[in-house]
């Protein structure tokens, strides 16, 4: 949660998910952080589900309108934890902090960043430039 609220208050969030909506917002509203992500894009929106990039490439044009500019995958930032999905965004130009949470973090090395928690300090001891906080 506190990364989550922290990096929201710097940017806009989204969540490219492989399960449906349902799922999505009601375990967003249990742990009290609907409010911070503008765009879900569950399975229903996309043909080809995950580890394909083209729900990642639909979240950031997305965001984009949202935002009225158009977003390059490289303006964005992947949270993932697993490999194939890191490998398949990667290839399409978007940078990617990887969370050793269900793979070691030698399963995530084509990540540009990774990270055993979502901790801010861990964060930002990877990632200095992400503007945590206030």
């Amino acid at each position: 949660e506190e990364f989550v609220r922290g990096v929201w208050r710097n940017y806009p969030l989204a969540i490219c998910s492989g399960a449906l909506s349902e799922a999505i917002e009601a375990m967003l509203l249990g742990i009290s952080l609907r409010d911070c992500f503008s765009i879900i894009v569950a399975a229903e929106d996309v043909t080809i589900g995950k580890p394909d990039p083209s729900g990642y490439l639909l979240t950031a044009k997305l965001l984009g309108e949202k935002a009225q500019k158009p977003l390059a995958p490289a303006d964005c930032l992947i949270i993932e934890d697993a490999p194939s999905v890191v490998q398949s965004v990667k290839k399409v130009g978007f940078p990617v902090l990887a969370v050793a949470t269900s793979y070691p973090p030698e399963k995530l090395a084509e990540a540009d960043w990774v990270v055993k928690t979502l901790e801010p300090a861990n964060v930002r001891k990877k990632l200095p430039q992400l503007q945590l906080g206030v």
